[in-house]
């Protein structure tokens, strides 16, 4: 059971990263080839992954 809700929140952290990296590149205004690392450090913005295990603590 603990496995199969990994894997959810798997899926949803890879469908999430990408409307985090537009909301980056917007707050940044970043051009579109800016790497997303970066932008989540400059928009002081915690990566998705992260953020899941803050909030779920």
């Amino acid at each position: 059971m603990a496995r199969m809700r990994r894997l959810g929140s798997v899926a949803i952290i890879k469908k999430l990263c990408p409307s985090q990296h537009r909301a980056a590149k917007l707050v940044t205004g970043a051009l579109s080839t800016a790497v997303g690392d970066a932008l989540n450090v400059h928009a002081n913005l915690l990566p998705v992954d992260l953020l899941f295990c803050k909030v779920l603590s």
